[in-house]
């Protein structure tokens, strides 16, 4: 979910809105591994638990009850609230908010094609957390992705990833670091 996410949504977002997702409220996290740690307990305690239980364990069953139950109405349902869920993202911007839409229909497919088990999209949706937080404290230099301000970051166009520069297309110019 997170290579698809990082290799192909989002570049294709970011040259389509102009801009990375807005993930400023995490800037204090960079390089700090008491904060990283927080972040974590907190997120895999409200993302990931509160946000499945939430749209995917609730909201989910309640739409589909409305229609009955029938592969239609879980069809709509993934849909109705993989917008939900992603609306639920606004603070990341227009970027982050489609992401989020795309996620949670990934993640709201794998509890119907998982039988309706929480326990699959929990566990992807923790490894996803994991990831883009581990990348977001650490950077380029033990991380993998790194959002540089000015040729990149949530304003610009471009990625390290693993050491290498990945160009959205648009304000590319600069080399290097």
């Amino acid at each position: 979910m997170e290579a698809l996410e990082l290799f192909i949504t989002q570049p294709l977002l970011a040259r389509w809105l102009g801009k990375m997702p807005d993930l400023s409220d995490f800037a204090g996290m960079v390089g700090n591994l008491k904060m990283f740690l927080i972040y974590l307990i907190l997120i895999w305690t409200l993302g990931v638990l509160g946000e499945e239980l939430d749209y995917r364990g609730y909201l989910m069953n309640r739409v589909a009850g409305v229609f009955r139950d029938t592969k239609v109405a879980w069809v709509l349902s993934l849909i109705v609230v993989s917008v939900v869920f992603g609306c639920g993202h606004l603070d990341q911007g227009a970027t982050g908010m489609i992401e989020n839409v795309w996620n949670g229909l990934l993640l709201g497919a794998l509890y119907l094609a998982c039988g309706r088990n929480l326990a699959v999209p929990m566990i992807a949706h923790a490894v996803t957390y994991t990831w883009t937080w581990r990348s977001c404290t650490w950077g380029s230099t033990r991380g993998c992705i790194e959002f540089r301000a000015g040729a990149g970051g949530r304003n610009g166009n471009a990625a390290r990833v693993c050491g290498l520069r990945i160009c959205y297309g648009f304000r590319c110019t600069s080399r290097g670091r």
